[in-house]
C-alpha cells in the first residue's frame, strides 16, 4: 500500500504539525506501507533538490513562488503544488492520496487524485477561520473572509472520498457541516522515545526535597494558550511555595507581551521565560520539571483541537494541570490530570499547590498518565486507525492485494 501525503511543510522543521506528520510517515513505514510526501510552496527554506530522502522516505518539494498580490500568489502556489503532485503521482503510482490541512492545498491534491482516479483522503487538523479569529487575523465570524474560508473548508471536506481528523470535537464539527462523520486519528506520541527504560520520570518526595519545586509550560506562545494566566498564578505560588520556579519554554507571537508582564508583576525572580529550545533538548527540559501546566483559554479552537505537548509530558509520567477546555479534556482519562477552570489563575495556583503538597498523589498521577498514553495514544496503536480509513476508500479486495502481511504491534 503506497500512500502519497500532501503536507503544508515537514521535517526538518519541528513544530507540532511536522511532528505529527513525521510520526504518521514513520509508523506507516514500520507497518510495511510505503509513504511518500509532497510539500507545498510554504515549506522553507527551499531545498537544493526537487526530491529529498529523509529516513528512507521520498519528499517531493514544491518551489516557492515570486512575491506579488496575495490572491495571485495563492493561485500560482496551488498551480505549482498541483504540478509537483502530478509528478509524484506519475512516478510513485500511489494507492491513496492523503492531503492534510490546510484546505488550500487540498484543492490541488483532489484535482490530481480525480484526474488519475485515485481515492482521496482529506485530514482536518484544525479550523483555519477560527484560529484566524483567535489570532486577530480575522475580525469575527460575521466577516466575509470568515464565511468564505468556512465555505472553502466545507467544500474541501465534501469533495474528499473520506475525511479524517484529529479529535472527537472536530469530528462533531465536521459532521455538523453535512459531511459523513470522519475517522478520528488522534494525536499520539512515541512513548518509547520519551521513556526508553519504561520508568516513570515524575519524582516522588525526593525530587522536591532535593531542590525548590519547578512548574513549567512547554509549547507555543499564542494568545489561546493562556500562558499569561500561568504568569498571574506565579504571584500566588511564590507566596505559598517558597523558592518555587516557573519555567516557560517556547516561542511565539506572545513572547514580548509575556516578558513585559513578568517585569510589570516583578516576577523575574520566579518566572523564567526561556524561549524556544532545540527539539532534541525537550526531554531534558521535561525531566527538570515537577508539574507541567497547560492553561488554554476557552475558545472555539481550544474546545475542538487537541494539542500534542501534554501527551509528551504524560508519556514521561509527569503530573499535569490542564484547563477545562474540550481539546485538553479529550486527551486525558479520569485521574490522569488535575483540572482547573479556564482563565482562573487562582484555581490554577490552587491545583498546582495541591500537587506539590502531595508527593505520592503527584507520582501516582504520573504513573496513571503514562499508562493511559501507552495503551491509547502511542503511535503504534494510533496508526492502526488509518487501516480502516484507507480500506474504506480503496476497497477491501484491492487493499488486501496492495498490503503486506500485517505486523504485530507491541508496546513496552
Amino acid at each position: 500500500m503506497k500512500v502519497l501525503h500532501i503536507l503544508n511543510h515537514s521535517v526538518p522543521h519541528t513544530d507540532g504539525y511536522c511532528i505529527r506528520s513525521a510520526n504518521i510517515v514513520r509508523f506507516q513505514k514500520e507497518l510495511g506501507w510505503y509513504p511518500v510526501v509532497v510539500t507545498s510552496p510554504r515549506h522553507e527554506p527551499i531545498p537544493s533538490g526537487e526530491v529529498e530522502v529523509i529516513d528512507g522516505v521520498r519528499y517531493y518539494r514544491t518551489p516557492k513562488g515570486v512575491i506579488g498580490v496575495r490572491a495571485i500568489r495563492e493561485i500560482l502556489a496551488i498551480r505549482r503544488l498541483k504540478a509537483t503532485i502530478t509528478r509524484a503521482v506519475e512516478a510513485e503510482r500511489p494507492d491513496v492520496v492523503h492531503s492534510h490541512s490546510p484546505c488550500t492545498w487540498t484543492f490541488a491534491a483532489g484535482a490530481v487524485a480525480r484526474r488519475y482516479s485515485i481515492p482521496f483522503v482529506y485530514e482536518v487538523r484544525g479550523i483555519w477561520e477560527d484560529s484566524a479569529v483567535d489570532q486577530g487575523r480575522l475580525a469575527d465570524e460575521r466577516s466575509w473572509r470568515y464565511r468564505l474560508r468556512r465555505w472553502l473548508e466545507t467544500t474541501a471536506m465534501r469533495r474528499a472520498s473520506r475525511v479524517a481528523t484529529i479529535s472527537e470535537g472536530l469530528a462533531t464539527e465536521i459532521e455538523a457541516r453535512g459531511v459523513r462523520r470522519p475517522v478520528v486519528v488522534p494525536n499520539g506520541v512515541d512513548s518509547l522515545r520519551f521513556c526508553d527504560d519504561g520508568t516513570v520520570q515524575s519524582g516522588g518526595r525526593s525530587t522536591v526535597v532535593a531542590r525548590a519545586p519547578r512548574i513549567g509550560y512547554i509549547g507555543s506562545l499564542y494568545a489561546w494558550e493562556g500562558v499569561e494566566d500561568l504568569v498571574r498564578a506565579a504571584g500566588i505560588l511564590r507566596e505559598r511555595v517558597p523558592g518555587i520556579q516557573i519555567h516557560i519554554i517556547g516561542g511565539g507571537e506572545r513572547h514580548d507581551a509575556i516578558e513585559k508582564m513578568i517585569d510589570e508583576l516583578s516576577l523575574k525572580d520566579t518566572v523564567r521565560l526561556i524561549g524556544a529550545i532545540a527539539h532534541e533538548k525537550i526531554k531534558t527540559a521535561y525531566d527538570e520539571l515537577d508539574v507541567l501546566v497547560y492553561p488554554r483559554r476557552a475558545s472555539r479552537v481550544t474546545q475542538l483541537v487537541t494539542p500534542l505537548k501534554p501527551l509528551e509530558a504524560m508519556a514521561l509520567g509527569k503530573a499535569i494541570v490542564i484547563s477545562d477546555v474540550g481539546g485538553l479534556r479529550e486527551l486525558c482519562h479520569v485521574d490522569t490530570a488535575a483540572v482547573f477552570s479556564a482563565g482562573d489563575s487562582v484555581d490554577l495556583a490552587a491545583k498546582c499547590i495541591a500537587l506539590l503538597d502531595r508527593d505520592d498523589e503527584r507520582y501516582a498521577m504520573g504513573v496513571r498518565a503514562r499508562e493511559h498514553v501507552r495503551r491509547n495514544r502511542d503511535w503504534r496503536v494510533v496508526i492502526q486507525r488509518y487501516r480502516d480509513l484507507y480500506e474504506g476508500v480503496v476497497g477491501a479486495r484491492e487493499w488486501d492485494a496492495a498490503l503486506p502481511v500485517r505486523s504485530t504491534v507491541r508496546i513496552g
